[in-house]
């Protein structure tokens, strides 16, 4: 086969280093490879026809290239950050068992202001966190080892219960929220977003990214080809709108600027991202996604169907719809603080009197059998003459 040079991905773009000079290939996986093809002939006499992935790296951007989406590259960072350089013929059967524990082993990062940027926290991962990271990686094993790209699939390392539960916001707790975003004007833009996930239960990503051509108020429902399960589903996203979100939307409808822009603009006039509108949640104190879990608890408590939650949320699985089925600690505090305990209940009772007893009777009852002779503790001797 001869040398050949390793292409690597940074998360940007693919690079190769060939006798200390660094070469850029793009960011397309098709025109990388050519480009890599180019540089062996030149260095070797030689062009190969095919150019295998060789790491760990590559492999992870030739798999984003069939299966686009922001999600499924979020989710295969920390992976190739653990074994970008990794060569596939030296992938083990505990690779995924060692990729979960150096997991375990991170640390969680938080954004504190534009002063102090992003720093790194006490807390560790959590296991919803490592659970997702798990299975995208062994996601594109699979893959690869259909593709004949790898020789063994490693195993897969038994992970801890998540134990993951929906938070949702309570009545008082949502009017309070919206009372302060609609009091300031800086903020007033940012509760039109809000009510719209309450409203529909779609992801906060999914309403950020919104745009005015995946609207059809006609048809009442919002179209996205573009959303966080597409690389696993291959479906389309429907976002059914309630009487709320058609209100909202045509109330932003007259004041659009473009026919294909993005439905919700700040003050500025910008359209919202993920981390920005995490950060106005954040100073409020609450998280998005906890906007989307009271949709779906609201309507659990009301008795709606489970499969007609999930297919509003969006959910592939049932069982992720049947979460908000469970009852969790906040709600049987809240009963047991509501409602009268059985003390109180007793308390507010007066007791009753108690009857006086009677006097035996002379008549002695019959008994089935006759009553046992004692025997005197002493014995007598009997007296002889």
């Amino acid at each position: 086969m001869g040398w050949q040079p390793q292409a690597r991905w940074d998360g940007r773009r693919f690079r190769v280093q060939i006798k200390g000079r660094v070469y850029s290939l793009g960011t397309d996986y098709a025109e990388a490879m050519r480009r890599c093809a180019d540089l062996l002939q030149r260095f070797t006499g030689r062009r190969p026809k095919h150019l295998p992935p060789s790491t760990i790296g590559v492999l992870a951007a030739r798999w984003l290239q069939e299966h686009p989406g922001d999600w499924a590259r979020d989710m295969l960072k920390p992976w190739v950050r653990f074994a970008d350089n990794t060569r596939l013929t030296d992938i083990a059967e505990d690779h995924l068992i060692e990729f979960s524990v150096w997991c375990h082993r991170q640390k969680r990062r938080q954004y504190k202001g534009p002063q102090r940027g992003t720093v790194t926290t006490r807390r560790p991962w959590s296991a919803e966190t490592v659970k997702h990271y798990v299975q995208h990686a062994t996601r594109v094993l699979r893959w690869a080892r259909e593709k004949g790209l790898i020789k063994i699939m490693p195993r897969r390392p038994r992970l801890e219960p998540t134990g993951y539960q929906p938070q949702d916001l309570s009545p008082e707790e949502l009017a309070g929220m919206l009372q302060r975003l609609d009091a300031s004007p800086k903020r007033r833009h940012a509760a039109r977003l809000v009510r719209f996930i309450v409203s529909v239960g779609c992801r906060p990503g999914e309403a950020c990214a919104l745009r005015w051509d995946q609207v059809r108020l006609g048809q009442r429902v919002c179209i996205l080809a573009q959303h966080k399960t597409r690389s696993r589903t291959g479906a389309t996203r429907s976002i059914v709108l309630s009487d709320d979100a058609i209100a909202i939307l045509t109330d932003i409808q007259g004041r659009r600027t473009s026919p294909r822009g993005p439905v919700f603009l700040s003050g500025r006039g910008t359209p919202y991202t993920t981390a920005g509108f995490r950060s106005i949640c954040r100073r409020l104190g609450f998280y998005p996604y906890m906007l989307r879990h009271t949709f779906g608890q609201s309507h659990t408590d009301e008795g709606a169907d489970l499969a007609t939650i999930a297919a509003a949320m969006g959910h592939r699985h049932l069982s992720t719809t049947q979460r908000y089925a469970q009852v969790r600690h906040g709600r049987v505090l809240t009963m047991l603080q509501d409602q009268k305990s059985p003390l109180q209940r007793a308390a507010r009772v007066a007791p009753p009197a108690h009857p006086r007893k009677s006097k035996r009777s002379s008549v002695s009852r019959p008994r089935s059998s006759p009553p046992k002779k004692r025997r005197s503790g002493k014995v007598r001797r009997r007296q002889t003459g």
